[in-house]
């Protein structure tokens, strides 16, 4: 029985099978060699896998550190209900949830549920992926506590810069008028858009300039923009 040579669309070899045994881990659906015994729960498993996207909590290659994954992959990621595409090195984000023409950055601990009634400053988005730039286009600032507030917010965003100088303000003194519970703010970042360098450890950072003089204010800010290598 002769064993078999997998080849990719480039005509490439990228596996070598031998007789009665399998690719088991080493890819991320399992490849049968020849005289296999019980194929039908292997390649009913496979099957099933393509028709998910691979659907996980966690890439594959994080999973199982020794698996090789092929350059054009596609996984669904259930934690952020988005898909990514595998470019041969990094995984790279494809859409958000609802669209395709922004990606949804992940967000800090400090930008859930920020304080309006407090002047001070939050962090809202750190890069965890080392090698990739993150170019900020949006805010969305979800309301979770409006409780008869007295005054207007004054708040504004800017990129934290590791190799100084810092760059200009994206999002200048921007007042919150007559907010309510159910009244999402959205805004377009303004002024010069910077670059976030996850290499260099830069940071979003949004900053309460004004705060409202009673009552409760509080949102969840969602950042949005485009990811390179």
């Amino acid at each position: 029985m002769p064993i078999y040579n997998v080849t990719n669309t480039r005509g490439d070899v990228v596996a070598t099978i031998g007789v009665a045994t399998t690719t088991e881990g080493t890819y991320p659906i399992e490849l049968l060699g020849q005289a296999i015994s019980l194929y039908g729960p292997i390649i009913a498993s496979s099957q099933y896998k393509l028709m998910e996207n691979f659907a996980d909590d966690q890439f594959l290659d994080v999973a199982n550190p020794l698996m090789s994954v092929p350059e054009g992959l596609m996984q669904y990621r259930t934690d952020q209900k988005v898909p990514y595409l595998y470019d041969g090195s990094n995984w790279i984000r494809m859409a958000t949830g609802l669209s395709s023409s922004g990606v949804l950055f992940s967000m800090a601990p400090a930008a859930e549920n920020m304080d309006f009634a407090v002047e001070t400053t939050y962090e809202i988005f750190a890069p965890s992926v080392a090698g990739f730039k993150y170019y900020p286009f949006g805010i969305l600032l979800l309301p979770t506590d409006v409780s008869s507030p007295v005054g207007d917010a004054v708040f504004k965003v800017w990129v934290e810069e590791q190799n100084p100088p810092d760059g200009p303000d994206v999002l200048e003194d921007v007042p919150i008028v007559d907010p309510t519970v159910n009244q999402h703010i959205s805004y377009t970042l303004s002024g010069k858009i910077r670059t976030v360098d996850a290499t260099a450890g830069d940071t979003v950072k949004l900053e309460v300039t004004q705060a409202i003089t009673g009552g409760s204010l509080k949102y969840d800010a969602l950042l949005f923009g485009f990811i390179t290598a």
